[in-house]
């Protein structure tokens, strides 16, 4: 499993934790972050190391963001910076043994790409 489906799990985490759900899939959900939360917090710890040593700043050192509400990167790092990204996304990580079946995961309600990041816990 690849860091970045980690980082995709954890953004779909705050909608699978506010669903109502039997208790059995609820505790299997828990186990899940519990086994990649460290993995995630190494993730979003990288991705700060790396926005800051490239961010462009404003002169009170606060970042700048593009029109579409991304951090800025300076010019001249951008490459640098999109190689070390593309190495973080890339780190395999040890994929926790809990599955889930179609008929146990029916009563969330996931567009495709909310299920993409279910799939490599899916059995069918």
């Amino acid at each position: 499993m690849k860091l970045y489906e980690v980082a995709q799990l954890f953004t779909l985490g705050s909608k699978i934790k506010q669903t109502d759900m039997p208790l059995k899939i609820g505790y299997r959900f828990c186990k899940l972050f519990d086994a990649l939360e460290k993995d995630y917090a190494f993730f979003s710890d990288k991705i700060k190391e790396i926005t800051s040593k490239y961010a462009d700043l404003n002169e009170d050192g606060s970042f700048q963001y593009t029109v579409t509400g991304d951090i800025k990167l300076k010019i001249e790092s951008i490459t640098t910076a999109q190689k070390e990204l593309n190495e973080l996304y890339a780190v395999e990580v040890i994929k926790p043994d809990i599955h889930f079946t179609l008929d146990e995961l029916e009563f969330i309600k996931l567009n495709v790409s909310e299920i993409n990041c279910l799939m490599p816990f899916i059995e069918e």
